[in-house]
């Protein structure tokens, strides 16, 4: 889901050195704080908002009455 370097920085896991570090670049550079953090309400509203819900759900909803069984063939809505 984060986009190293884009909407968040990743580390690898258990590597308390590298956490601290992405810590401390966010806490000394307000405008990539600030960039990423626009950058991950974008993409979270792209991905998990009210609207590709919507859609999803009105797609299931459509399948259904047409008698599709819209889970069975391994498609997500």
């Amino acid at each position: 889901m984060v986009r190293d370097g884009q909407d968040g920085i990743l580390v690898p896991a258990r590597d308390s050195r590298a956490l601290a570090d992405g810590i401390s670049r966010l806490l000394q550079d307000e405008p990539l704080r600030r960039a990423m953090g626009s950058a991950g309400q974008q993409r979270a509203e792209e991905v998990f908002g009210m609207r590709v819900h919507g859609e999803a759900l009105h797609r299931v909803y459509d399948q259904l009455t047409r008698g599709a069984k819209p889970f069975e063939s391994g498609e997500v809505a």
